[in-house]
Order: structure tokens, then C-alpha cells, then sequence
């Protein structure tokens, strides 16, 4: 959805405001703005690093979540132009970050951050289950309508015969029946001599010629209904497919209709799927920002200690490939704040360990 890279950096406190020093800092590779978080109930260090493991967890299934939406959200608008899909309550999503404002009605301070996540992760869940139903219906929607129109774009062998089978090619009676055969025009000189005996009570010359395509003719064969079975199963012996067919005077009105009804349904499904996805897109997203304030604050708390002081920004590289110029500007404004038997570069890290930043950091990923 962006190219421009997001993050939430937290670092202490100092006498001149953190945002003009990292400003300063980082002039012309990023731009950062106060994240302000309320003032939560912090509870004990044993409860808070519970909280920060389920949070890793939590908020990588929630932006998986938004991510669907948006994708979804994209999909189910086809070609129209998307530019402006994707708006946090009238405001686009750069202006919502960048101004972020804590939903205290929604979100009360008053809770315990336990509690708050846990609203968060219910309330998402739900979105989750919705979206699979919803999402489930429409593809199956389109999988028919898709199925449709290949078997009225393919050959004879799969396409549909109520439009082409008329009561004209059709003889039933007590005792007769017709049969609807494909023949590849390769052998249909051999159908002409061979289908009155392949098996007893053919009626002879009952083979009439209905349409035919590039490969193949579409034929009838008229025999009494007791030797139907075998004459099918010697015909497929001689490579002639027998079409599973019962004449139904208003097969093609019933057909046609059927049509109509699958893309109205479509219609009427995209519509609201359109209108689902533009309201929990938004409701989903804010959640997610909502536990990315609540995460980062926990981990600025563990990392920094209390009394809280400590100050969240959100810091925005200009453009794709600033990352590493940001990271350096950072640790290198925050040097201050490695101990001596800390390492921003341990040779003897496993390389799968997440990287250290005297920093806390946050990324907030925003490609769907």
C-alpha cells in the first residue's frame, strides 16, 4: 500500500524535546512526530513481560488481519482506482499516524493494558471469522460464474446443451429414448457406418446432426430405452462420448436465468463485502495502531524502567532505502544509552537473533 517505511521510536526523556533532536539528527533522510500515549496502569514486571511475549504474538496476528482487509478491500474493488480506499475516518493513513490520537472512549487508560489487549484480540478475531465467511461466499460466487462462462466458451465435450437441444432432436416415449452423442469429426465417417450396430433396437437412421464446432459434431441417436446402458458404453469404446442430458423444454429460459441470478447475487455480495472491508478496514487498522502504543510502551517500560519517562515518536524515512541512514542516525543520537557489556554488534549473536537498537523500535509495515 506504501513504499515509505513507518516506525515508533522511544527513547528517554531529555531537556530539549526528543522530536527536535531527532529532526535534526535525521535531516533530509527521515521526519518524526510526537506519538503520544496516555499514561496506562503499568501493574507488576512480572505481568508486563507476560504481556510483552503475548503482544509479539497479538500484534502479528492483528496485522495480518488489517493486511487481509486491505487486500480484500483491493480485490473486491476490481479495476477501480484504489487511491483513496483506504481512509482512517476521513484522513489518510500517513495523516492518521501522524496525528495520532488515542481512542480513550474505546480504549479507556482506566483498564489495565491486560484488559485493552484483550479487547483488541477479540474484537479482531471476530473481524477474522467474518471476513472468512464473507470471502469464502464470494469466491465461490465468482468460481461459479467462471465455471459458467468456460463450459459456454469450450467445445461440444463441455458445453452446455439446454441452448442447443431443441424438442425437434428429441424423440421420447413409452419404450424409445434419444441419446446426445460427440463425435470428433475425425471419426464421424465411422459414427455414420457404425452407431446402428453397436448394440440391438438402434432406430435406423436416426442420426441427425444438431451443431457442430471445430472438432467436433453434436448428434442424436434414437434406440429403445432398454439397451441405452450398452449402446453407451460400446460408443465409448469407439471413442463417441454420450452427453449426460435430460431434455427440459425450458432448459435454456432456466439456464439463462440461473446466469442472471449468479451475477446478480455477485453483485449484491461485492456490494456488501465492498461496504464491510471499507468500515472494519478502518476499525481494524486504528486497533492495530491502538496495540502497537500499547506494545511500545510496555517495552519502553521494561527497557527504561519507571517512573515512565520516556517519549514515543513515530519516525518516517523519506523514501525506501533510508532504513539503514535512519538506524545510524539513531544509534548514533542514542549511543548514550548502551551500557558497557552491551553490543549493537555481537559477533557471537546467532544470526536469527532480532537486532538490538539502544532504541525501542517498532515498524509498522504497510504493504497489502
Amino acid at each position: 500500500m506504501s513504499d515509505k517505511p513507518y516506525w515508533l521510536v522511544s527513547a528517554p526523556k531529555t531537556r530539549e524535546p526528543l522530536v527536535e533532536k531527532q529532526n535534526q539528527k535525521l535531516k533530509d533522510v527521515a521526519v518524526s512526530y510526537n506519538f503520544n500515549t496516555p499514561e496506562f496502569r503499568v501493574g507488576t514486571l512480572d505481568q508486563l513481560m507476560t504481556l510483552s511475549d503475548e503482544l509479539t504474538k497479538i500484534d502479528l496476528f492483528v496485522e495480518t488481519v488489517v493486511k487481509k482487509i486491505g487486500r480484500q478491500f483491493r480485490d473486491v474493488m476490481e479495476d477501480k482506482d484504489t487511491k483513496d480506499l483506504f481512509s482512517i475516518n476521513g484522513a489518510t493513513i500517513d495523516n492518521y499516524l501522524r496525528n495520532f490520537p488515542w481512542d480513550d472512549a474505546k480504549y479507556s487508560a482506566k483498564k489495565s493494558l491486560k484488559e485493552l489487549v484483550d479487547i483488541i484480540a477479540t474484537k479482531i478475531s471476530k473481524m477474522d471469522e467474518d471476513l472468512k465467511t464473507l470471502s469464502s461466499e464470494y469466491n465461490q460466487l465468482n468460481q461459479s460464474i467462471a465455471a459458467t462462462k468456460r463450459q459456454d466458451a469450450g467445445n461440444l465435450m463441455v458445453r452446455g446443451l439446454a441452448e442447443l437441444v431443441k424438442q425437434e432432436h428429441i424423440i421420447q416415449s413409452e419404450y424409445l429414448t434419444t441419446l446426445i452423442v460427440v463425435v470428433s469429426k475425425n471419426f464421424y465417417k465411422d459414427w455414420l457406418t457404425s452407431y446402428e450396430q453397436l448394440t440391438d433396437l438402434v432406430v435406423p437412421r436416426s442420426s441427425k446432426v444438431i451443431t457442430e464446432d471445430m472438432d467436433f459434431m453434436l448428434v442424436t441417436v434414437t434406440l429403445f430405452k432398454k439397451t441405452a446402458d450398452d449402446f453407451k458404453a460400446k460408443a465409448r469404446e469407439k471413442r463417441f462420448t454420450v452427453r449426460d442430458f435430460s431434455f427440459n423444454p425450458e432448459g435454456a429460459t432456466n439456464e439463462a436465468s440461473q446466469k442472471k441470478k449468479l451475477e446478480e447475487d455477485r453483485f449484491a455480495l461485492q456490494r456488501k463485502l465492498t461496504m464491510w472491508c471499507k468500515t472494519n478496514f478502518a476499525e481494524s487498522f486504528t486497533s492495530w495502531i491502538h496495540l502497537k502504543a500499547i506494545r511500545v510502551y510496555v517495552e519502553s517500560v521494561l527497557r527504561f524502567g519507571l517512573p515512565v519517562n520516556f517519549q514515543v515518536l513515530l519516525t518516517v524515512p523519506q523514501k525506501k532505502g533510508n532504513e539503514k541512514k535512519t538506524h545510524d542516525g539513531l544509534q548514533d543520537l542514542y549511543k548514550h544509552l548502551v551500557s558497557n557489556k552491551m553490543s549493537l554488534n555481537d559477533p557471537a549473536a546467532d544470526e536469527t537473533s532480532e537486532k538490538f537498537y539502544p532504541y525501542v523500535f517498532l515498524n509498522i509495515s504497510l504493504d497489502w
